[in-house]
């Protein structure tokens, strides 16, 4: 199965806090359950997310140059 996990915010990569923590436990727990994860999000800079993140999940920036 694929999932998309989407945040409309940045703070997924500069925050710890609830939502962020969520995210990233629900897109590792996914992909431990062996689904296709991708997690979109929108951050003003381009850093790998607070909280531990499976290698398997692909991550998004939505504000990431092309």
């Amino acid at each position: 199965m694929k999932i998309l996990l989407f945040v409309n915010h940045g703070r997924v990569t500069t925050t710890v806090a609830g939502v962020e923590k969520i995210y990233t436990e629900f897109a590792n727990e996914f992909t431990r359950r062996g689904c296709e994860v991708g997690a979109v999000y929108n951050a003003p800079v381009d850093a790998p997310f607070i909280f531990p993140t499976d290698p398997k999940v692909r991550s998004f920036n939505l504000r990431a140059p092309l």
